[in-house]
């Protein structure tokens, strides 16, 4: 039996994993599938008998956990075992349709801004949801000192205005003059006699074929 199941996503894990060390301190026990669940026990199985078997969830809320379809199933397994659910928030993103169904009359903490110094809070609500007596609290640098901490950049929300990339400005480009053949001037030069000649040659043909019809119609006329 698990006083808390936290149900968070694997990118979201590492917070779990703090959140966890931060709640068994003070007694309240924790289970995180990524750790807990017996290497002989299918996924699905272990996380549905995890959270049957615990008083109350933890849904770590985040842009990826709302965009994943795997924690709808754990939501409403948790529904169905009439179990309370306390959403910690790391993101503002608005629930899914899904997720606004169960998770919009629920309670939640706001850890937008602080993730570990929201621990705080969340721990008080747990005792409260729980029915437990509130002990005197800790930050939680104080009491995860010895443990790796929180990359705080990597939950940064993501849902801020980006500045628009400016385009550079495209150059006009030149078209460059396709370049005349250069015109090779012996070849023309040698070409013009032959033109001369040939011309010549075609005007003494026609010039003796004149003169033969003449001499054929004068000779025609003196032999009449």
């Amino acid at each position: 039996m698990y006083d808390v199941f936290l149900s968070c996503t694997s990118t979201d894990v590492k917070v779990a994993e703090r959140l966890s060390d931060y709640l068994e301190h003070y007694n309240i026990s924790t289970f995180v599938a990524n750790s807990d669940i017996p290497e002989d026990v299918p996924w699905a199985q272990g996380i549905a008998e995890a959270i049957r078997n615990s008083r109350m969830m933890i849904a770590i809320y985040s842009e990826d956990y709302n965009s994943g379809t795997w924690m709808d199933g754990e939501l409403q397994t948790a529904v169905e075992a009439g179990i309370p659910i306390l959403t910690f928030r790391l993101s503002n993103v608005p629930y899914g349709e899904t997720k606004a169904h169960i998770l919009k009359s629920t309670l939640y903490v706001d850890a937008t801004d602080d993730i570990e110094g929201k621990f705080i809070a969340l721990y008080e609500e747990v005792c409260n949801l729980l029915g437990m007596p509130i002990e005197l609290v800790q930050p939680a640098s104080e009491i995860l000192a010895d443990k790796e901490p929180l990359n705080v950049a990597a939950y940064a929300p993501s849902n801020k205005e980006e500045k628009p990339v400016e385009k550079e400005e495209e150059k006009p480009t030149v078209e460059k003059k396709q370049e005349k053949a250069p015109v090779d001037e012996t070849a023309t030069e040698e070409e013009e006699p032959v033109k001369k000649v040939s011309h010549s040659l075609w005007s003494a043909v026609i010039y003796g074929l004149l003169i033969t019809g003449a001499m054929v119609l004068f000779l025609e006329w003196i032999l009449k």
